[in-house]
């Protein structure tokens, strides 16, 4: 049972889910605890997977408005770096919306969201850090960006109040 348990995150020893919001916690941090391969989906997954193709175009459609009114909304907040938008040339997913929080105030800002009901989280945690892989590595963009960035919540079940109310926490946070 345990070994299952290590392996059903492909061996990150827990998920977000399990760890959110516990005081002085940064649930986004992982271990790998087991090394453990990305599985093959099978038909029942596939047939889901072909069926969200259908919603590709308004999902992403969403996507970027709740990313545009994010970009709006924080374009003055000094200590929040905001993503950079794709060059003219390249297509962006808008997958996450990844903040820079200035001054050493990220984990605060992810615990004052938690506490306002706003779920966060680092999407990437820098591999070189993960003891299993007992790396001496040295990354120190890779290791400033795991103490600054954090991820708002950004999909197309969002509601516009559901958009509204991270707003105004994250404007909240400044005050």
């Amino acid at each position: 049972m345990e070994r299952t348990k290590q392996l059903r995150y492909c061996g990150v020893g827990k998920s977000g889910f399990e760890a959110a919001g516990r005081k002085n916690e940064r649930w986004w941090e992982y271990n790998v605890v087991a090394v453990f391969p990305k599985l093959i989906p099978n038909d029942i997954c596939a047939g889901v997977g072909l069926a969200q193709l259908g919603k590709l175009q308004a999902n992403q459609a969403r996507r970027l408005a709740i990313w545009r009114h994010y970009q709006h909304e924080f374009a003055d907040l000094a200590w929040l770096v905001r993503p950079v938008e794709a060059a003219g040339d390249e297509r962006h997913s808008y997958f996450t919306y990844a903040v820079r929080v200035l001054g050493a105030k990220r984990d605060a800002l992810a615990q004052y969201l938690f506490d306002q009901g706003i779920y966060t989280t680092l999407r990437y945690h820098p591999l070189h850090m993960n003891p299993i892989y007992g790396s001496t590595a040295k990354l120190p963009v890779c290791e400033q960006l795991n103490e600054e960035a954090l991820c708002l919540p950004l999909h197309p079940r969002l509601s516009d109040d559901d958009v509204s109310a991270v707003v105004t926490a994250v404007k909240g946070f400044a005050r």
